[in-house]
């Protein structure tokens, strides 16, 4: 086998799109952020041995369970989650042979074809019966899996497989009996595996890696050791990947797994053993070969073994830990700040100058609960891609949709061409709200401030992301999405800070004027939309000023419909109509009736008729504890007037809001 160096190896398959003093620059550092962390399952005396993908509308993480860390009970448990807060078994496997009672440490991956791929080793440790062999599972939901099939050789653990242009690569390593070196293995269909190469690395027994490849073909793989010496290795090879190059990073690791961002950085995490065995978050230097710790996530003990994700724009990290006694399985979610545009080390890691749309701090995650409906999912499909375990997702439309966003100065502007004025635009967000709100000073008491950053905006009009910084240190991320005739809304919001927060609602307010024919330009009666605008009240669709109209409050005029559960004196200071909403849609009519604009968002604090030709769906957040991190969603519908077909599609987009209001009209 010939060796590269391993600057040349670096250098020479980037130099067509990166400077060679580029490539040799220092990667910028990472800076995480931890959103949170939270145990996610602790059924079995012992949780260990993760990893985590995104299948469709929902994560799955899959895990051992058993009496220990190494004993003869192992099983695979699969847990599902559509939000990542709350998890329901979706599997539990068993090993396949009663001969290797212990199956442990399973990965899973998606296949081409869509999908899931489980592999786990069995292994047997008794004296005079140690043997080990690696399985494989099929599944197309993650609950129903198909026969186990014995991949690699008798003996070598094939510790996890990536999927790249149709083929699956694994590194094996040698357990009982076998020789303690390894194995590059390739596979066509995920079942047949063969020797690629078969001896990959050598000294100082390597076992556990992982493998990436970058969008110019390379491969890298980050390798564990445990021998003498036991420093962890950074190997890189073209295609066909018969030829390697190794860096060590001069560190000791367990557990190893890393993917690369958008913006072309690596994250690592893996097991850390020096100054206290942990779990640790750490920026991968491709170009020189370091791997350096930039955050530790909570844990100690016996630790780490992390499933990571990368999903719109931040990073998901399942693990186990025993820092609490009990070993458990954990859920973290830690941003990473995009490095600018300029840096060349983020380049010559990825080979490519670009910086994606995608690749933004925010912490959005598409399908939070409740999953987004096939509907949505298809007219969205061609704007945000599923992303893969351990795979950044950077897949671009290919065509604009009616609709496109942008955002100035406060405002974001809605276009397409059948909207009545060509446009529609929202004070976004008009503010930040505390409780207590319905008869208190609005400025001194109510309203949070907050700054907003443009954090990315797609030059297609298609999605625009934005983060909110509120005075009391909370974090609201935004994910905009245009799609065929509506506007999909993803909020994150994370209190990184030690003090509760007091946020309770917040309001996208959004001008109507245009769209009824009402607007300044074409009356000085500011009230002249209500006629257009409605509510669904009392069972049935009011249009504005509905029955029992209120007039009375700390400001007038206006209109406030409290959503069920919430209590009157948390709405806004505007008269609050005496009857709750009876769904969750607010909106109305063009100037020719022939369509009709109207919102809804999950949760909700209340609907809101304003006195700037405005109509509000106000979201809630009910406060939020140190750490802690709360998904909102809405929809903007701009849509024919077919009020049984919209009434038809907000019921399905809002599923929650048949329990909130009782049975949908």
């Amino acid at each position: 086998m010939r060796y590269l160096t391993w600057a040349a190896l670096i250098l020479a398959v980037s130099a067509t799109s990166v400077p060679a003093a580029a490539a040799e620059s220092s990667a910028p550092p990472l800076k995480p952020q931890l959103l949170g962390v939270h145990k996610i399952w602790d059924k079995a005396p012992h949780n260990a041995f993760t990893d985590l993908v995104r299948q469709g509308d929902e994560w799955l993480c899959v895990f051992r369970e058993g009496s220990g860390h190494v004993s003869h009970d192992g099983k695979i448990r699969v847990i599902a989650s559509p939000d990542g807060e709350t998890w329901t078994s979706a599997a539990l496997l068993a090993t396949p042979e009663a001969s290797l009672p212990d199956l442990r440490d399973p990965k899973i991956s998606r296949t081409p074809d869509g999908r899931l791929m489980l592999v786990a080793g069995a292994a047997n440790r008794r004296k005079g019966e140690a043997r080990h062999r690696t399985f494989v599972w099929f599944s197309g939901d993650g609950r129903a899996w198909g026969d186990p099939t014995p991949i690699g050789d008798e003996n070598v653990w094939v510790w996890r497989v990536t999927w790249h242009e149709g083929k699956a690569y694994a590194v094996g390593y040698g357990r009982e009996g076998a020789e303690r070196v390894a194995r590059l293995y390739r596979s066509d269909d995920g079942r047949r595996f063969e020797k690629l190469v078969p001896r990959l690395f050598t000294e100082g027994y390597p076992n556990e890696a992982t493998l990436r490849f970058l969008p110019d073909g390379r491969a890298l793989c980050l390798l564990r050791r445990d021998g003498s010496p036991n420093t962890a290795q950074l190997g890189a090879a073209p295609p066909p990947y018969t030829e390697w190059t190794w860096k060590d990073l001069g560190v000791r690791v367990g557990g190893p797994n890393f993917l690369r961002l958008p913006d072309g950085r690596f994250v690592a995490v893996t097991r850390r053993y020096d100054g206290g065995v942990r779990t640790s978050v750490q920026g991968l230097d491709v170009a020189h070969g370091t791997l350096t710790e930039c955050l530790r996530l909570p844990s100690g003990g016996d630790t780490s073994y992390a499933g990571l994700a990368w999903h719109e724009g931040v990073l998901w990290v399942s693990y186990y830990s025993s820092h609490k006694e009990k070993t458990s399985i954990y859920l973290a979610r830690v941003r990473l700040p995009e490095a600018t545009a300029g840096s060349a080390a983020l380049r010559a890691g990825g080979g490519s100058r670009r910086t994606s749309s995608s690749a933004v701090a925010w912490a959005v995650a598409d399908g939070d609960a409740p999953p987004l409906p096939r509907r949505a999912r298809t007219t969205l499909a061609s704007a945000v891609s599923t992303p893969v375990a351990g795979e950044a997702s950077d897949e671009k439309p290919k065509e604009p949709p009616p609709l496109t966003l942008s955002y100035s100065n406060g405002i974001l502007t809605v276009r397409g061409d059948a909207i009545p004025g060509g446009k529609v635009e929202i004070l976004y967000l008009e503010a930040y709200c505390r409780a207590n709100s319905h008869t208190t000073d609005w400025v001194k008491h109510t309203v949070i401030p907050h700054r907003t950053q443009v954090v990315s905006a797609a030059k297609d009009g298609m999605r625009v992301v934005l983060r909110d910084t509120l005075a009391d240190g909370v974090i609201a991320d935004h994910l905009i999405r245009a799609g065929k005739d509506e506007i999909d809304f993803r909020v994150v919001a994370a209190n990184p800070t030690d003090k509760p927060s007091d946020v309770h609602w917040a309001q996208p307010c959004i001008r109507v004027g245009p769209f009824t024919g009402c607007g300044a330009d074409e009356t000085d009666d500011k009230y002249a939309y209500l006629h257009r605008s409605f509510v669904f009240q009392q069972g049935r669709l009011q249009r504005m000023p509905t029955g029992d109209w209120a007039i009375e409050a700390r400001y007038t005029p206006g209109q406030v419909w409290a959503a069920p559960g919430v209590e009157a004196a948390d709405v806004n200071p505007r008269p609050l109509n005496p009857h709750r909403p009876s769904n969750g849609l607010i909106g109305c009519f063009s100037r020719d009736e022939k369509q009709v604009l109207a919102t809804a968002w999950q949760p909700y604090q209340e609907l809101f008729q304003g006195v700037i030709r405005c109509l509000h769906s106000d979201f809630r957040i009910g406060g939020l504890a140190p750490g802690e991190v709360k998904h909102i969603r809405g929809k903007l519908y701009l849509v024919p007037n077919d009020m049984k077909a919209l009434l038809a599609r907000y019921w399905k987009d809002f599923p929650e809001h048949k329990a909130l209001h009782g049975k949908g009209e």
